[in-house]
């Protein structure tokens, strides 16, 4: 029965990816807009990005926060080196990111709801729900298909990573596994912030989600 039940929400699950993939498609044939092209042009400014040095004349460029944002500005290299560039593959890659935090989003509300108390055939119920909520809404679409919003798309990658990693570490510490508890634990508050942070200013905001998930949920 548990394994009927854990493969009927698999099946959901992947039939959620599969219709967001096909509500967005339609979407992948258009092309840049506003700030893509006040931003996206540095790929090309000083030539194409093919040595080290370009790559960290590149990777400074960028103008927004403090920082910089340099780890989303990185991630348009997977999909061109050069400028003018086709739109499709940033697109793409945009919904891929896309289907990757409902992913960890499910993930991590399955855990809180296990970790809340309810049964798992629950808890899985309620993640995939939730998770579907969030993907399908109306408002990630300008979201995914603007492409400069992926660094609104990263730090939210980044943050659920480094929220389920605090997680299993809190449980192995609860467990006596204190070094690898307390590791996976630091790595997912540190490093989770650190990269999150890079990719757009309001990802330093993870430890306070750690913090109200603690206060609200795991008392």
């Amino acid at each position: 029965m548990v394994l009927r039940q854990r493969a009927s929400a698999y099946a959901v699950f992947f039939a959620l990816l599969i219709t967001v993939w096909l509500a967005y498609k339609p979407g992948l044939a258009g092309g840049f807009l506003f700030d893509d092209f006040a931003n996206l042009p540095s790929l090309g400014a000083t030539g194409p990005i093919d040595n080290s040095a370009a790559f960290a004349r590149y990777i400074t460029s960028g103008i927004a926060d403090p920082t910089g944002r340099p780890i989303t500005v990185a991630s348009f290299l997977l999909d061109a080196q050069d400028w003018p560039a086709d739109p499709l593959p940033f697109k793409r890659t945009n919904l891929l990111l896309h289907l990757l935090n409902i992913t960890l989003l499910a993930w991590l509300l399955f855990a809180l709801g296990k970790r809340s108390g309810l049964v798992e055939n629950h808890a899985r119920n309620a993640a995939i729900l939730g998770a579907a909520l969030w993907g399908l809404h109306p408002l990630f679409v300008s979201t995914t298909l603007y492409i400069i919003q992926r660094e609104a798309m990263l730090p939210a990658t980044f943050t659920l990573a480094g929220i389920m990693l605090w997680l299993e570490g809190r449980d192995r510490i609860a467990k006596g596994q204190i070094t690898l508890g307390t590791i996976l634990a630091l790595a997912g508050l540190g490093l989770g912030t650190i990269l999150a942070t890079l990719s757009k200013a309001n990802g330093i905001l993870l430890p306070f989600y750690v913090l109200l998930i603690e206060y609200l949920l795991l008392r």
